[in-house]
């Protein structure tokens, strides 16, 4: 039986991520623009080929210099750090404490602290506090129920309403979401956004249980672009006709 790169590849990986020290341990990786991020070892995948690759292209394209982009659920800042050489200034969210601090010090090393704004806080449809799941997965953790939890963390949530409230950020002009299933209560934190100032430039991730949100954001005027897909659900992209 002859196998292949791939196969064997494949099967090494497969191996590491079932042995806890090997799967968690850090290691530094440099992408194909030169960017330097820090990450678990099971995060390799998002490295070894282009990651998402129209979520990139749908945001980078549409970026413009003066733009705000927030970051909900931004895990270790890829998408974070890319924005931040596009835009103005990134607030990047993320409420597990492992992810946090790669994402912080991966904002350090590409010199970004001054246009990049780093909370270990969560987005919902309320202010306060709840329960976050934590999988093995480094990007799996949610707030949904879920009966695959190695443990349960008290995390601060906030409404994006209230966020920006307290920021004193009258205006966003990008968004990405990307938070386990948990999207439709985020969106429910944002109505007096998306009612008074939208932004210009949405991305989100959607699970197939939550597709009335495409009929809602078309309501909202939004265009529809279905970006990167896998398993259950798609990132999928809203934009005003202005943008084309």
């Amino acid at each position: 039986m002859v196998f292949s790169f791939r196969d064997i590849f494949s099967k090494v990986l497969n191996y590491v991520y079932s042995v806890p020290f090997l799967r968690d341990h850090p290691i530094r990786f440099i992408d194909a623009d030169g960017l330097k991020y820090y990450a678990r070892f099971q995060d390799l995948w998002r490295f070894i080929k282009p990651f998402e690759p129209l979520t990139h292209e749908f945001l980078v394209k549409n970026a413009k210099e003066s733009d705000v982009f927030l970051d909900i659920g931004a895990h270790i800042g890829m998408y974070s750090i890319r924005l931040a050489k596009k835009v103005s200034k990134v607030i990047a969210l993320e409420p597990e404490h492992k992810n946090y601090s790669f994402l912080y010090k991966n904002i350090l090393v590409n010199n970004l602290s001054n246009k990049v704004i780093p909370l270990p806080i969560a987005t919902s449809d309320k202010d306060g506090y709840a329960n976050l799941c934590i999988k093995i997965s480094s990007g799996a953790h949610t707030l949904e129920n879920s009966l695959n939890c190695k443990r349960k963390i008290k995390i601060i949530t906030l409404t994006v309403d209230t966020l920006l409230k307290i920021l004193k950020i009258w205006k966003v002009d990008m968004i990405k979401i990307d938070v386990e299933g948990h999207e439709a209560r985020v969106i429910d934190g944002m109505r007096k956004l998306l009612s008074h100032n939208p932004p210009r430039v949405l991305v989100i991730e959607i699970s197939e249980r939550n597709l009335y949100l495409l009929k809602m954001f078309a309501k909202f005027g939004y265009n529809i672009v279905k970006l990167d897909c896998w398993d259950s659900a798609c990132n999928y992209g809203f934009y005003f006709d202005e943008m084309r």
